[in-house]
């Protein structure tokens, strides 16, 4: 449907963003405009229009063009001005305003599809001068165009706004800020235009060269510097900036409980007891009627952080094998969740060629800032993997699996089921798994506590009365009281240990290692606190992954589990001397 200009600047996108500016792309064929809107939390949303009826000004959504550069016509005009590059639109405005010649292709993503159609040819023999914004995707960004540029352009050039903004302006330059936000401080501060400083930062900017390719490599100790460590959307669960296949077989509640996560992620609410980071959250969905979505969506509740690119939206989700694919980046960053993984593209699941496609899209948006989560299914015939190429274990950083542990596994929805959602194939981080529950009432899952506590829970009580206790001889009392067996028998030894129990060396008169003491622990030492390990009201960590160390008189550090029980406790090193541990002190 055509729209006039000021239908477009009526525009709502997504119900919360308004209208805040427009950018004609003169250059384009047809020509089109640049809508910028602005949500409450100020994120901006770009939408493009192309001119059809030019007689009327009506035009429609979407860009019809190959990508030009905005303010591209000044070029011709002005052959022998320095070009100014800057990062957007509202910077170029602000520069031609004080008689500079700026141009932008308006982000990155752009640059790099008017470099593929026009390969840069504007820029034959001129002097230009980068603008980077004051962040980290800034300078990356400049630096690419400075790559694409250098066998092109006669000089490129790079200014430095955080140097010249600490010496002109009495406060530091904020994260992200750009010279259109210099000039307005400037213009505050001194009355004064800032047309000469502008001058002066050009003069003063740095030449950039190419790089050899032994400089765009890491120094190996160089890593050692670098500020930089896992962080975790969903605490332990889905690292921030990787790829996380989330298997299970169909039914089993895969979209339930993604978009529980989904929601606690955007609101930055805990999902149980794990923590979660604010962000922003993009549910792309291929799968579900919008009439099932509502429904799920009334019983989580709402959010304005969290949004549902559906097939049925106007402009609708694009598919990953698909030309359009490349709109994903144009999303502020955050979570992109894909449900699913296999309604997402039209190709051949199980060629490897067709995924490596999928595979080289995905990390590009993830090496772009986005963290991605995959919904994918398993085959009938083995749950405990993923459907498809053994390209797709290529292409996760991590793979979650979600699992029913009934025997019989086929009821949907199961609220007498237990569920394990964990690590499963492979992952680049640490393994780690939860319990749930499903509550019908909400039509979502619970987390619930892992059913091995108590299981270790009769294996210490056990272990009280007997100890120390050789290890071939605790299994067999275990085998005849608890009734588990062998393998149920040495996880459950190793899961504990640490949390119930310390297992010490035995050695024959020969010196060699014959059996193993296991030394019940009545008290846990934790970061200057001490627990009580029978009291579960809140659970706490019995991965066997749990870090713990032992110290050098057998107390035992978990990494904070429990507030204490009590304030004096015994315990009994393996020499079977008694020691009072008071809390406060090791």
């Amino acid at each position: 449907m055509s729209m006039t200009m000021q239908q477009i600047k009526e525009l709502k996108p997504d119900g919360n963003y308004t209208f805040q500016r427009m950018h004609t792309y003169k250059a384009g064929n047809p020509e089109y405009v640049k809508a910028i809107y602005k949500d409450p939390e100020s994120n901006k949303q770009a939408r493009y229009f192309t001119l059809n009826n030019s007689s009327e000004g009506l035009y429609l959504p979407g860009r019809e063009s190959k990508p030009v550069l905005y303010n591209q016509d000044l070029l011709a005009q002005r052959p022998d001005d320095i070009v100014c590059y800057v990062e957007g639109e509202k910077d170029c405005d602000t520069l031609t305003g004080l008689g500079f010649l700026a141009i932008t292709a308006g982000s990155a993503t752009d640059f790099s599809s008017y470099m593929k159609h026009c390969k840069a040819e504007h820029f034959k023999g001129r002097d230009v001068v980068l603008f980077p914004d004051n962040d980290d995707a800034g300078y990356k960004s400049v630096e690419k165009i400075a790559e694409a540029l250098l066998p092109i352009a006669k000089s490129i050039k790079q200014v430095n706004l955080k140097k010249a903004w600490d010496k002109a302006l009495p406060f530091g330059m904020p994260q992200g800020a750009d010279i259109t936000d210099f000039i307005g401080q400037y213009k505050e501060l001194y009355n004064d235009d800032g047309k000469e400083v502008i001058l002066k930062m050009i003069a003063d900017s740095v030449k950039v060269e190419k790089k050899s390719l032994l400089d765009s490599l890491f120094k190996w100790n160089d890593i050692l510097n670098l500020d930089v460590q896992t962080e975790y959307l969903v605490q332990n669960l889905i690292p921030k900036g990787g790829i996380t296949l989330l298997f299970g077989r169909g039914g089993i509640g895969k979209t339930s409980l993604s978009m529980q996560i989904a929601h606690k992620v955007a609101e930055g609410l805990p999902f149980g007891e794990l923590q979660t980071i604010k962000t922003p959250v993009y549910f792309i969905d291929f799968e579900n009627p919008l009439s099932i979505l509502k429904e799920r969506v009334e019983k989580i509740g709402q959010s304005h952080n969290l949004y549902v690119w559906h097939i049925s939206n106007e402009i609708q989700p694009p598919r990953l094998d698909s030309n359009k694919w490349n709109l994903y980046k144009e999303l502020p960053l955050g979570l992109l969740i894909f449900d699913t993984l296999r309604a997402s593209h039209l190709s051949d699941e199980n060629d490897s060629q067709d995924m490596a496609v999928i595979i080289s899209r995905l990390k590009e948006l993830r090496e772009k800032g986005f963290t991605i989560l995959l919904l994918h299914h398993t085959p009938k015939s083995n749950e405990s993997i993923y459907k498809g190429s053994t390209a797709l274990l290529d292409l996760a950083d991590h793979c979650l699996g979600l699992e029913g542990l009934k025997d019989d596994d086929t009821v949907e929805f199961d609220s007498d089921n237990l569920y394990r959602l964990g690590v499963r194939i492979k992952t680049r981080y640490e393994p780690h798994h939860i319990f749930l529950t499903f509550n019908p009432d909400i039509k979502g899952f619970e987390i619930a506590q892992d059913p091995d506590i108590e299981k270790m829970q009769d294996i210490y009580k056990l272990l009280k009365d007997i100890q120390p206790a050789k290890q071939k001889e605790l299994k067999e009392k275990i085998k005849e009281d608890l009734g588990y067996g062998e393998y149920v028998i040495r996880r459950l030894l190793k899961k504990g240990k640490g949390v119930y129990w310390t297992v010490t060396e035995d050695k024959d008169k020969k010196g060699k290692p014959k059996t193993y003491l296991c030394i019940c622990v009545d008290t846990i030492y934790s970061q200057h606190k001490y627990i009580n390990p029978f009291d579960t009201q809140k659970p706490f960590n019995t991965n066997s992954h749990a870090e713990t160390t032992q110290n050098l008189d057998n107390s035992i550090y978990v990494g904070d589990l429990r507030e204490p029980s009590t304030q004096i406790h015994k315990c009994q090193k393996p020499d079977g001397e008694e020691i009072i541990l008071i809390e406060g002190e090791l």
